[in-house]
């Protein structure tokens, strides 16, 4: 241990906060993060490399604590994680050691024995640091669209099915954002299992759940229903939906989700340093693409600096204006590449209820899906990133 040694805390209460920074001294200087925050704990820990990071118990919702404590614990394996509590029962304190906590400091303990078991701490994991977890962010795509009228749900369909046929030998599983009750996306499928019952209790995942209960097209590509609702719109539930998540993550291959306009900043934010693409639609507007802009600064912290950040034109003509050009000037970045309108096909498929691969495989919108599929090096390619050049597809 040295005196370089971050100090990560997890914690909302100001007087918590206060005491770790006396505990901390002039050893480990502290880095404070919320509970909230799930995306940047993971993203601190990385950047830090801290051995050991603090965590708060919420004295009015222990389990609270207790789940993000399983999210940390998830992604960095043997991570020293140690509970900051002002008051716990045994039974609290049994339940948060089966998650992963290593010791448990009263902020009523003498500052200078905290202080020795600290060391202690950093000491037990000083040449050990836990490498994270890689299997989820090298599998998660996110498509969120630049306005509520962008219809991100028909694409994300459009591109689980064309990543399927790309992927025979490959288990995907697309997620809807959008659905209502248990519809998925736009075609004939029915859940009995929904992310929002997933919440409930995301460690109970496992495969026998997911192989009953999620609808399943064709022999690799598995359709969940994703609308969490207002009453999950909390952040507390952000760990929940954290765990699911990477519990799923270990039985796809590749896990594409269509975000509501409305709750994409909560995806990001809980998800964010998980992504491996972040797929932007838009329509050929530069109202869109100055919005689709805006959006993606807000949200580009979030994500890893590997994170592909993709764009694609939805509805594009070719002899309207704005040309590419000019849209890719606004976006001050290349397009991932371009989606026909094709209207008639795009009505048949949804009303069908059928992927438009299926029903009319050889119009130019599936054609052009596919196009972008063959050019989105994902499991495959190991590279830490694509080259972007070769991506281009503006058809």
């Amino acid at each position: 241990m040295t005196g370089k040694d971050i100090l990560l805390c997890v914690a909302d209460d100001l007087g918590i906060r206060a005491w770790v920074e006396r505990v901390a001294e002039d050893l480990w200087p502290p880095e404070f993060v919320t509970s909230s925050d799930i995306s940047r704990i993971l993203r601190l820990l990385e950047v830090t490399a801290s051995p050991v990071v603090l965590v708060e118990v919420d004295e009015g919702s222990p389990e609270r604590s207790r789940t993000l404590i399983e999210a940390i614990v998830r992604s960095f394996p043997g991570l020293t994680v140690v509970a900051v509590a002002t008051r716990i029962g045994q039974d609290d304190l049994l339940s948060l050691m089966r998650a992963g906590v290593r010791d448990c400091f009263n902020v009523s303990n003498p500052i200078g024995d905290v202080r020795e078991r600290l060391q202690g701490c950093f000491q037990a994991a000083s040449g050990s640091r836990p490498l994270g977890a890689a299997g989820l962010e090298r599998k998660l795509i996110l498509v969120g669209g630049a306005a509520g009228i962008v219809d991100t749900r028909f694409f994300t369909q459009s591109m689980a099915v064309a990543l399927s046929g790309k992927y025979p030998s490959q288990r995907i599983l697309a997620i809807d954002g959008q659905s209502q009750g248990g519809e998925v996306f736009c075609m004939d499928a029915n859940n009995r299992l929904t992310l929002e019952t997933m919440l409930v209790n995301p460690a109970s995942l496992d495969e026998s759940m997911v192989s009953t209960g999620l609808e399943q097209f064709g022999d690799n590509l598995c359709l969940l229903a994703g609308n969490l609702g207002e009453s999950d719109a909390h952040v507390d539930r952000n760990a929940d939906l954290f765990i699911a998540i990477s519990r799923l993550a270990d039985m796809f291959d590749h896990i594409i989700v269509n975000t509501d306009a409305r709750a994409g900043y909560r995806w990001v934010r809980t998800l964010g340093s998980r992504v491996r693409y972040f797929v932007m639609l838009m329509h050929p507007l530069v109202g869109q693409a100055h919005a689709a802009r805006e959006a993606l600064g807000q949200w580009r912290p979030m994500l890893p600096d590997n994170c592909e950040v993709c764009f694609v034109v939805d509805g594009y003509e070719k002899k309207v204006p704005p040309g590419l050009s000019e849209l890719q000037e606004v976006l001050g970045t290349p397009l991932l590449g371009t989606l026909p309108l094709d209207w008639r096909t795009r009505l048949l498929a949804m009303n069908a209820g059928l992927p438009v691969q299926t029903v009319a495989p050889k119009s130019d919108y599936a054609k052009h899906m596919d196009g972008l599929v063959l050019q989105m090096p994902l499991m495959t390619d190991q590279r830490g990133s694509s080259d972007l050049k070769q991506w281009l597809r503006f058809g």
